[in-house]
């Protein structure tokens, strides 16, 4: 409406000025032109574009048109550990029967979490026991029937263990623990070396294997968290104040992913954690997540570079075409080359490392 008013406002203005329909209305025309929204319009699309290409290239998927611009303002990190911050590796105890091993495989099968896919890999030359009325806990493992007797995989104290870790139980024999291996994901320490904020562990595991991961990454740690756990922290960490950013792959944080100011989730995670995702993670390694960061930031502050551009554009070429100084192709020329220094401008996002 502001620009067809001016042109309007230009028409009748010269004309009552001068009674030259022909001169007030070349006026009118390249008013009308060179207040052509374009350089406005572009100014966060060329931006984002840009932006999500960048990322693209690098490694990253996103996947909501709002994520850099919240991206942007974190100012805390907080990671699930087994999975996303460690990869998971079982070794099977060599006192285990047949029996025990395929029930401890079909168990694993039935599960999506990061240590169960591991005892899966661990148990593939052996043939699963059959399972009837299967249920995975989140949170807490797996259970069914097998042979008329309840069957759990899953948390030591849930199994009603001595240990913190993950156990086999079957009937109303004691748990049993399975050792669990586990290596930091490349990358990570890269990673959080480049940081600038703040960061923090949570997870669903026992303290002691937690505790260690958080020690040798110097980071601190809350262990034995439930997905309604993970949900608390972060809304208590909103209420200080804190824009954070959730990165998880399990069924237990996805909650957490989706309540985050901003998530990202590895390409191994779960659909649903991958779903409730702002950026998936396409590489397996960790070390740059810290890019995602500073191209949102870089987002940020080239849009507003280009309102501002466009803002001074406006400012010094509306007054030369209501004064009658610009023709409809000077005005088209102006109002072509504002757009371009937009894009331009953009591209300045490709050189962001």
């Amino acid at each position: 409406p502001v620009v067809h008013l001016l042109a309007l406002a230009a028409f009748v203005g010269w004309m009552v000025a001068t009674g030259d329909v022909r001169h007030a209305l070349n006026i009118a025309i390249a008013v009308l032109i060179i207040t052509c929204p374009c350089a406005l319009g572009l100014a966060v699309p060329a931006v984002t574009t840009a932006a999500i290409s960048r990322l693209f290239s690098a490694g990253f998927l996103v996947k909501h048109a709002t994520a850099l611009e919240r991206i942007a303002e974190v100012n805390h990190v907080v990671f699930d550990k087994t999975g996303t911050l460690t990869i998971p590796a079982i070794s099977i105890p060599t006192s285990w029967s047949e029996g025990e091993k395929s029930v401890a495989l079909a168990l694993a099968q039935a599960s999506s979490h990061p240590l169960a896919r591991a005892l899966a890999v661990a148990l593939n030359d052996v043939s699963a026991a059959s399972l009837t009325d299967l249920q995975e806990v989140s949170g807490d493992g797996v259970e069914a029937i097998w042979k008329g007797q309840r069957v759990c995989l899953g948390r030591g104290d849930w199994l009603d263990a001595s240990f913190g870790g993950l156990g086999l139980r079957i009937g109303s024999a004691m748990a049993k623990p399975i050792d669990v291996c586990e290596t930091i994901r490349p990358g990570v320490q890269e990673m959080l070396d480049q940081f600038d904020i703040s960061s923090e562990i949570i997870t669903g595991d026992a303290d002691d294997p937690a505790d260690r991961v958080a020690r040798q990454l110097g980071l601190d740690v809350t262990a034995n968290a439930r997905p309604s756990d993970k949900l608390a922290r972060l809304d208590g960490l909103a209420e200080q104040g804190c824009k954070t950013l959730m990165i998880g792959d399990g069924l237990n944080d996805t909650l957490a992913l989706a309540s985050a100011h901003a998530s990202l989730a590895p390409a191994s995670a779960l659909d649903v954690s991958r779903n409730a995702a702002d950026i998936v993670i396409l590489k397996p390694e960790f070390n740059d997540i810290p890019l995602i960061i500073k191209v949102a930031r870089m987002t940020r502050y080239l849009s507003k570079q280009n309102f501002m551009i466009a803002a001074v554009y406006n400012l010094v070429a509306i007054p030369i075409a209501l004064a009658g100084f610009a023709t409809p192709l000077v005005a088209a020329l102006a109002m072509s080359a504002s757009s371009i220094t937009v894009m331009l401008n953009s591209l300045r996002l490709r050189n962001v490392k």
